[in-house]
């Protein structure tokens, strides 16, 4: 979010197959992490450089307790190489993952069907409101 506004967002299949939910929201937090790094970048080199760290809402606990904790875990040592990395940006401070319940959960309206009522709502927490005519502003 930039001035109250969404910058960035995605939306695809992950590229390999979790074997848990878990597991696949790791993948997909480690996605959004590499997202918001690049961010950063792209706005400390227009002169507005990000103090503190990137906070990244998370629907999943088991993927925030991934994300957080540098030791290697059984149960995920399959997962590749590659989704690891969020680990160290968590641990220098640069990424913070934190809990969103799935009731409060603004992604869930491009990633679910929802009913209408849960549909409008996450359409005003997005700042969208529909006009008398139909379209949306």
């Amino acid at each position: 979010m930039l001035s109250g506004g969404p910058v960035s967002w995605k939306s695809r299949l992950q590229p390999i197959v979790a074997l848990s939910s878990t597991e696949a929201e790791y993948i997909t937090v480690t996605t959004a992490a590499q997202e918001g790094i690049w961010l950063r970048r792209v706005m400390a080199e227009l002169g507005f450089e990000q103090v503190g760290a990137t906070d990244l809402a998370v629907d999943n606990e088991g993927a925030i307790a991934l994300s957080e904790n540098p030791q290697a875990h059984p149960r995920t040592k399959h997962i590749r190489l590659r989704y690891h990395f969020i680990r160290q940006y968590v641990q220098e401070g640069v990424i913070k993952p934190h809990y969103v319940s799935t009731h409060d959960n603004i992604a869930d309206i491009f990633t679910k069907n929802l009913p209408k009522d849960k549909f409008l709502e996450l359409r005003r927490t997005m700042g969208l409101t529909q006009r008398a005519s139909g379209s949306v502003e």
